[in-house]
């Protein structure tokens, strides 16, 4: 059930205001067979809170989808009250009410926490229409740090202007949520956030070293990109109060690939 869990990220809201596997795709080819057709991989992005009791059944229900490879998506935990990272993003989304679930990036916004409800949205935003774009992302430690090498490939026949995110994930968090679990695909860091510009038919090649500040450690770090159209959408919450986070801009994501090491 979805329930209002709001004062301490709007504490944070108003603070901050004044101060590899995309190109072998893993998932089940008989679902995306009979639901139609696989135009992208999708991004769910779950605002949560460790001291939210509603927040453990939204994160399994998001890991059982997760791992039964059925439905090409990934997804990220928000944790807003351990990482201003997370913070930062949440205010984007203009997320006060935890859990809930942006798919696409706002494409679908899902309140509930059942299996079903993120089923039938993440199904939803599958038959999406979205620009032509493939991308497949190499990353490998160096000391402590992590060399990343993304190439993007514009398929389109006009110009592609596109918000380009390179996150940081810890499979297995650090963090555990109300009731004791482990948190799963906790966003750490983004060692990438801006905007990139393709010509029609165009590769483009992004290579960094990220600076591991994070203790991020080897066999529970995954690196995911996603790149969305830069056309501001205006999307509307699933609330009305507090009125100031009622509305958001958002921008459909295009793509998403990862790479785990």
């Amino acid at each position: 059930m979805f329930k209002k869990i709001s004062v301490f990220i709007v504490i944070f809201y108003v603070f901050l205001l004044t101060n590899t596997l995309a190109s072998n795709n893993p998932f089940n080819e008989a679902f995306i067979a009979e639901n139609g057709k696989e135009s992208h991989t999708i991004l769910v992005e779950l605002g949560s809170l460790t001291t939210c009791p509603y927040c453990p059944e939204a994160i399994n229900s998001l890991n059982e989808i997760f791992d039964s490879r059925e439905i090409p998506f990934y997804y990220m935990v928000l944790v807003y009250d351990k990482s201003e990272i997370a913070q930062w993003r949440g205010m984007w989304l203009g997320d006060v009410y935890v859990p809930v679930a942006y798919i696409d990036g706002g494409y679908k916004i899902v309140q509930e926490s059942s299996e079903k409800e993120y089923r039938d949205a993440i199904s939803a935003a599958m038959e999406r229409d979205v620009n032509d774009i493939d991308m497949n992302i190499d990353a490998q430690w160096n000391g402590n740090n992590i060399e990343i090498s993304l190439n993007i490939v514009n398929n389109d026949e006009k110009a592609y202007l596109g918000h380009l995110k390179i996150c940081i994930v810890e499979i297995n968090s650090r963090w555990r949520d109300y009731n004791g679990e482990q948190i799963h695909y906790a966003l750490m860091d983004y060692a990438y956030n801006g905007y990139v510009m393709l010509k029609p038919e165009m590769n483009k090649k992004i290579e960094m070293e990220w600076n591991n500040k994070y203790g991020m450690e080897e066999g529970n770090t995954m690196i995911l990109a996603c790149i969305s159209d830069w056309h501001p959408r205006i999307v509307k919450n699933p609330w009305n109060d507090p009125l100031w986070s009622a509305y958001f801009i958002a921008q459909f994501v295009d793509e998403v690939c990862v790479a785990t090491l």
